[in-house]
């Protein structure tokens, strides 16, 4: 069951995760860790992602 969304707050800060199931992998290969990172980085325009930590199996994001 997914959870109750929180409410946003003005100047808050946002901790963004997601895991693969059972520590799988998140991308297949390169080209998908890549496509990831260009799909944030157009995203980042937008929002301000002050930290990004990226593994094959996990990502962590730091938003203001």
């Amino acid at each position: 069951m997914p959870r109750i969304p929180r409410g946003e707050t003005v100047g808050g800060i946002y901790h963004i995760i997601n895991r693969g199931n059972m520590r799988m992998q998140v991308f297949d290969d390169m080209d998908d860790y890549e496509y990831f990172l260009e799909l944030l980085e157009k995203a980042s325009k937008r929002e301000n992602v002050k930290e990004l930590v990226l593994f094959m199996n996990a990502l962590d994001l730091l938003l203001f």
